[in-house]
């Protein structure tokens, strides 16, 4: 590392030599702080500017930035700890100074390196104090802002900055620059806030499971199954023409819009399948029924054959085939004699007029001319 990232390792060090609890107003000297910026800046864009090939640049800045942020973690907590004692003390004011150094260090190396900055490292212990009594703030100011019946979606989107406030547990940089994106979007979006949520990426599983909730109640109460795909159609289009940010409350997540997209897909798919497989079983019963049903009468196969003759030759049936319409009443018909009946059996019979069947079948027919006879 250059001598002048160095020299400011020996000034922090310097500084906390002697226990906290202990005064030590000769630790640090007097140093200008403006110089010391000014000197370090230089040097960190003259040595990046030497460097061959944008890994090594990556790897030079991210190693500053650690180190920036371990010195502001050891001046913060030494503060925090020094603080608990009564007393003037020069340390303090030194001790302010020099975090203000390194305050001003980081924001340059965000302002000039931003690309090669480790977005996944968690932040100084200074910035996420700083951090929390900003968001109190904005929480407050949008809690104010929603009114019913939007605080249901509002708390599952406030609940993990809540927990943060409350817990303050170690947060990356890339995690609480999207929280601040997050809280300004919910403070100026006019409209919906589930709207807002989606356009900034809230990409968690509790908001996604509301959407999913409130599709799924509105499908409750649909009662066709045209009703309810009208309405899944809707929403995808409605989820579809939603803009997003590139930011993302989980960038190793998908989008909101694409999880509820495929959520949605699904359930089309769920609907159409289930739609077809009710109608299926009706249509094989149907086919079934239709299978096993049979005509029965008393007439023997040689009459019914010699019946179906007078039929097609009467022009009845338009039929030309007497072998088809043979095979078809020979399946659905159940004579005196015969439970089932061959095809080609009653085919032949339908030429075979010996015995009483030519007289039975005038009978039918006379019987039927009577009873149109009845209704005249």
């Amino acid at each position: 590392m250059f001598v002048e990232i160095e020299l400011l390792e020996s000034i922090v060090q310097d500084h906390l030599a002697v226990y906290p609890g202990k005064n030590n107003d000769n630790a640090t000297g007097s140093y200008e702080i403006e110089s010391l910026v000014k000197l370090i800046r230089n040097a960190l864009i003259r040595n990046a500017c030497e460097l061959k090939n944008d890994q090594l640049i990556e790897i030079f800045i991210r190693d500053v930035q650690k180190r920036f942020i371990n010195f502001s973690n050891r001046l913060y907590l030494y503060a925090v700890s020094k603080a608990k004692f009564k007393g003037k003390s020069n340390q303090l004011n030194d001790n302010q100074n020099l975090l203000k150094t390194v305050d001003i260090l980081l924001s340059f190396l965000s302002d000039t390196f931003p690309k090669y900055l480790n977005p996944e490292i968690f932040v100084p212990e200074k910035l996420k104090e700083e951090t929390v009594s900003n968001f109190k703030d904005q929480i407050i100011q949008i809690e104010k802002l929603y009114k019913e019946p939007s605080k249901e979606v509002l708390e599952i989107a406030l609940k993990p900055l809540k927990k943060f406030i409350e817990t303050k547990p170690a947060i990356s940089y890339q995690q609480l620059k999207y929280f601040d994106f997050l809280l300004d979007e919910l403070i100026q979006f006019e409209g919906l806030p589930e709207v807002c949520l989606i356009a900034s990426n809230f990409n968690s599983f509790s908001f996604l499971h509301y959407l999913t909730h409130q599709i799924e109640n509105d499908l409750e109460e649909l009662d066709t199954y045209a009703e309810k795909m009208e309405k899944l159609l809707w929403n995808l289009k409605w989820a579809k023409q939603i803009q997003i940010t590139g930011k993302a409350y989980n960038a190793s997540r998908k989008s909101i819009k694409e999880l509820l997209i495929d959520w949605i897909n699904e359930e089309i798919n769920y609907l159409e399948k289930s739609f077809n497989l009710r109608k299926n079983p009706i249509a094989e019963a149907e086919t079934s029924e239709d299978k096993s049903f049979k005509l029965i009468t008393d007439l023997s196969v040689p009459q019914l054959g010699f019946l179906l003759r007078i039929f097609m030759e009467s022009g009845l049936f338009k039929n030309k085939n007497h072998r088809a319409v043979a095979k078809f009443f020979a399946k659905h018909t159940k004579t005196k004699g015969s439970a089932s009946i061959s095809p080609g059996n009653l085919s032949n019979k339908f030429y075979d007029v010996t015995g009483n069947v030519e007289q039975v079948v005038k009978d039918i027919v006379f019987n039927m001319l009577n009873q149109i006879r009845k209704y005249q």
